[in-house]
């Protein structure tokens, strides 16, 4: 059994502070079951922490995505070539 737990909100700020531009990836494979990384909560994610950023009045720049199975090589890939 695969189990996943979504990391604190006010960790994830500490790990962008600074950042101008960030991808937010998700994972339509175990994570979406989970209902902690899927397109939903990357939605969510993406939201909050725009929201953060503008009360900072450091807005950020966030492009969301979510690949088939990251945890596949193959699909990393559409990550590298989108980024280009």
């Amino acid at each position: 059994m695969i189990v996943a737990d979504r990391k604190p909100f006010s960790e994830l700020l500490e790990m962008v502070d600074g950042c101008s531009r960030i991808m937010i990836v998700g994972c339509k494979g175990c994570v979406t079951v989970c209902k902690v990384g899927g397109l939903k909560e990357v939605q969510i994610l993406a939201s909050a922490l725009k929201i953060a950023g503008k009360k900072a009045g450091q807005p950020l720049e966030i492009e969301e995505s979510v690949l088939e199975r990251q945890c596949d090589p193959e699909y990393i890939g559409l990550l590298k070539r989108k980024g280009q």
